[in-house]
């Protein structure tokens, strides 16, 4: 990563080419009415790749340093019944957020009274990332709900 510490946005495209050009060149080297026909045909239509897919996914889990340094205890993970506990919660954490693997926000808060906090997860089974933000770093854990 050479030192970067930011988020990655992670960006994959399908492509799909019925006939790339490269796969045309051994059979166009033969010359039969047949080839010369769909040589003729190929040459002359459009064999653009079409584009069948495209997705982008951002991975928050970049230069982030042990959730243990902080005393936040995460728990239980996996995540069975869907019920999340957050505990060990200090006066350094500003809030804390937790992510599907798309990116979107699926609870979270600045707010924390006391020292723990519990979060209903959604009712699927997934890989979560939980950011618990400090006011000079973010500390991240993936969990697994079933």
């Amino acid at each position: 990563m050479n030192g970067h510490s930011g988020l990655i946005r992670v960006v994959s495209k399908v492509w799909y080419q019925s006939a790339p050009p490269r796969y045309m060149e051994e059979m166009f080297t033969f010359d039969t009415p047949d080839i010369s026909t769909f040589r003729t045909m190929y040459q002359t239509s459009e064999p653009e790749p079409v584009l069948v897919k495209e997705t982008q996914v951002t991975d928050l889990s970049v230069a982030v340093d042990e959730l243990r340094e902080l005393g936040v205890r995460i728990f239980p993970n996996p995540v069975r019944d869907g019920l999340l506990n957050v505990d060990g919660i200090s006066e350094r954490v500003e809030g804390i957020a937790v992510y599907d693997l798309h990116g979107a926000l699926v609870a979270g808060t600045d707010a924390i009274q006391g020292r723990s906090w519990q979060v209903r997860l959604p009712n699927t089974a997934a890989t979560y990332v939980v950011v618990v933000r400090t006011a000079t770093r973010r500390y991240v854990e993936r969990v697994v709900a079933y």
